[in-house]
Parts: structure tokens; C-alpha cells; sequence
């Protein structure tokens, strides 16, 4: 079985690295966003933009409304 990256770290290697691991995270969802608006300004709707990503229309619009009506706001 393959150890996970952690397990090769000690407590100060693995402290150091989450920082950036949360910065990946963040880079993430920032683009996940920025990709979900541009479904939304196709015209995509809500279900479709939740289905793909396995939750439902109403979680999908819940997670991302915000962020697509400041993007419309903005632009």
C-alpha cells in the first residue's frame, strides 16, 4: 500500500506545508468559480452546472450564486 506524503514528514515538515496546501485549495476554488461562471454566462443551468459536479442544482447554485453575481456586477 502507498504511504500518503505526510507520513514521510515530521511535525515541523508537515506544519510548513500547510500553508500551501491551503493556497492550493484556495487557487482551486477560485478557478472552479471563475469556470462555473462562465457555464452561467452561457446560459447553463444551475442543474446542469450541479449534476457535473455530483451535487444538485440547489447546492450548486447555494456554493457559486454569489460569486457569479459579483462577477456580473463587476464586468
Amino acid at each position: 500500500m502507498q504511504r500518503a506524503p505526510w507520513d514521510a514528514l515530521d511535525n515541523e515538515e508537515l506544519l510548513r506545508q500547510l500553508p500551501k496546501v491551503a493556497k492550493a485549495r484556495d487557487d482551486v476554488e477560485n478557478h472552479l468559480r471563475i469556470w462555473v461562471g462562465a457555464a452561467r454566462s452561457r446560459k447553463i443551468s444551475w442543474a446542469s452546472i450541479g449534476e457535473s459536479l455530483g451535487m444538485s442544482r440547489q447546492s450548486a447554485w447555494e456554493r457559486f450564486h454569489q460569486s457569479v453575481v459579483a462577477e456580473d456586477k463587476s464586468a
